[in-house]
């Protein structure tokens, strides 16, 4: 279960990237976006938000939810 919480934590940190430039993206189209760059900037945030639904709601993210979850069920960890 050690090996699947590592791997978790590490997709969470990828999701949160993504996000991440999702919200610096978003910023900028509110703030300093040149005009007539809305349809690439449309397109990125498609692809962007595209990658972060298919790590969230991908067969391998909950597979390792599904095993950390079965892990926390069965008193893994759990203090003494």
């Amino acid at each position: 279960m050690q090996r699947a919480m590592e791997q978790f934590k590490e997709s969470l940190a990828k999701i949160h990237a993504l996000e991440h430039a999702l919200g610096v993206m978003q910023y900028d189209f509110e703030t300093a976006m040149p005009r007539g760059a809305g349809e690439d900037y449309a397109k990125t945030v498609g692809a962007l938000s595209e990658e972060v639904y298919r790590r969230k709601c991908g067969p391998e993210f909950k597979a390792l939810a599904g095993e950390i979850a079965r892990g926390n069920a069965a008193g893994y960890g759990a203090s003494a």
